[in-house]
C-alpha cells in the first residue's frame, strides 16, 4: 500500500524541482539578453572633469546620430572618476593623463587601461617683457626663471628648461626631478612657486620669466603664441601627459567603447572643440597613438613607479 504522505511528499518535490527549472532557464535567458548598452534607457556613461566644455555636447549628438546614446557624468575634481570607472558606475572616462593613470593603478592595484588619446596639454616658458625678455636668446646668465612647485609640473618645467639648455641636472634620465636636481653650473637660477602664483611672477622685474601651466595663462593677460618655449607632443618625456579615454581592462575590447573613440577620432568638429576651448594650447595626437602604443607607455609608468 502506498504512502499518502510520500505521494504528497514526491508532488511538492516534483513541483519544486520544475518551478527550479523555469526559474534557471528565465534567469539564463536573462544573462543572454541583458538591455540594450548604449541605448536611451542604457546609455553609455563617460566621466569627465567639466562636462559643459563644448566637445561633450558635439560627441553626444555624433554618437547619437550613429544610434549610440551617451550619458556625459559630470565630475567637480580630479579623485572620484576612476573609481567610479572600477565600481562600474561608468563605461569609460576621459579626464586624465597617462602618468595620473599610472599612479592610481600603482596606488590602488587597479587595473584602468587607456584605448584611446585625446591632447597634450603642453607647459610653456613665458617672457617676462617688463625685463626686457622677448625670446629665448634674451634669457642671460644668472637670470630667474619661475616654475610651479607641484610634483608634476615642476618635473615638468625642469624637463622643459633642459631641453633650451637653461638649466643642467645631475640625471637627465630621471622621470621626476625637483630643484635639488639642478646643477650650479646652470646658465639660470629657477625658484619654485605655486603653480597659480608662476603667472602672477611676470608682473616682478626681477623675473625673466615663468613656466606656466596652460590652466593659468589667462592670468596674466597671456596668449599660446607668447610662449618661447614649449613642450612638444612627440617629446618621449611629454608622452607621459597625452590624455586618454580609459576602460577597466575587461572591457579593453568592448565594441561600443572603442566606437566612442574611434568617432571622436574622426571628428574634426570634436578635435577643434578641444583645441579652441585651451585657448590654442592643446596638441592634438587623437590619430598617433593607438590602445597597443598607450598601453605599452603605460606600463612603462607604472614600472617607473615601482622603482621611485
Amino acid at each position: 500500500m502506498t504512502d499518502k504522505r510520500s505521494v504528497f511528499q514526491k508532488g511538492i518535490l516534483s513541483i519544486f524541482l520544475s518551478l527550479v527549472l523555469v526559474l534557471g532557464v528565465s534567469l539564463s535567458a536573462c544573462s543572454d539578453n541583458p538591455i540594450p548598452r548604449g541605448e536611451l534607457n542604457n546609455p553609455i556613461k563617460i566621466g569627465v572633469v567639466k562636462s559643459s566644455d563644448p566637445q561633450w555636447k558635439i560627441l553626444q549628438d555624433g554618437l547619437l546620430e550613429q544610434g549610440l546614446t551617451v550619458q556625459i557624468v559630470n565630475f567637480s575634481d580630479y579623485t572620484s572618476e576612476n573609481s567610479a570607472l572600477s565600481r562600474q558606475e561608468l563605461d569609460m572616462n576621459q579626464f586624465q593623463h597617462l602618468d595620473y593613470l599610472a599612479s592610481y593603478n600603482y596606488e590602488t592595484g587597479d587595473d584602468l587601461v587607456p584605448i584611446g588619446a585625446t591632447a597634450v596639454f603642453p607647459i610653456g616658458l613665458y617672457p617676462n617683457k617688463l625685463a626686457s625678455v622677448h625670446a629665448l636668446n634674451d634669457i642671460k646668465e644668472g637670470d630667474t626663471i619661475v616654475i610651479p612647485n607641484d610634483d608634476t609640473n615642476q618635473s615638468r618645467a625642469i624637463h622643459l628648461l633642459v631641453s633650451a639648455g637653461l638649466v643642467e641636472v645631475n640625471d637627465s634620465s630621471q622621470s621626476i626631478l625637483t630643484p635639488n636636481n639642478i646643477l650650479e653650473t646652470s646658465k639660470v637660477k629657477v625658484k619654485s612657486v605655486q603653480a597659480n602664483q608662476a603667472a602672477h611672477s611676470l608682473s616682478d622685474k626681477s623675473v625673466s620669466a615663468a613656466v606656466i601651466n596652460n590652466d593659468y595663462i589667462k592670468d596674466a593677460n597671456l596668449a599660446p603664441k607668447d610662449a618661447i618655449l614649449e613642450e612638444k607632443a612627440d617629446d618621449e618625456f611629454a608622452q607621459r601627459f597625452i590624455n586618454v579615454w580609459v576602460v577597466k581592462k575587461l572591457y579593453v575590447n568592448d565594441s561600443l567603447v572603442n566606437k566612442v573613440v574611434n568617432w571622436a577620432n574622426n571628428s574634426q568638429a570634436f578635435l577643434n572643440a578641444i583645441k579652441e576651448n585651451s585657448a590654442g594650447t592643446a596638441q592634438i595626437v587623437a590619430k598617433d597613438y593607438n590602445a597597443e602604443k598607450l598601453q605599452s607607455i603605460l606600463a612603462k609608468l607604472q614600472d617607473e613607479k615601482t622603482k621611485e
